[in-house]
């Protein structure tokens, strides 16, 4: 898959990081949305920003990070050494 906004650097740091909690990355979906227009883009400022949401196939379990430059690698890292991903999702009553 290609991204417009998530760097192939990005992607390798994530790869590296799932490596090193010995989880795959075909494990994991990557899906990116731009935030158009931004308000600094309307007043000529401009600033890419984007989201950036990794959905962890075996438990369905989905995160959304703002992208600015590489801070939603520390947060996804964060999630995934905290177990966030392997927490199964509510049902409901």
């Amino acid at each position: 898959m290609r991204f417009i906004h998530i760097d192939e650097s990005e992607i390798e740091d994530l790869c590296r990081v799932l490596a090193e909690v010995r989880r795959a990355p075909d494990d994991f979906s990557l899906s990116e949305e731009a935030d158009y227009p931004s308000t600094e883009e309307m007043l000529g400022v401009f600033r890419l920003r984007a989201t950036v949401t990794v959905t962890c196939k075996g438990s369905r379990l989905s995160r959304t990070y703002r992208q600015y430059g590489t801070a939603w690698l520390v947060a996804f890292e964060n999630d995934l050494r905290t177990g966030v991903f392997d927490r199964k999702p509510y049902r409901g009553a």
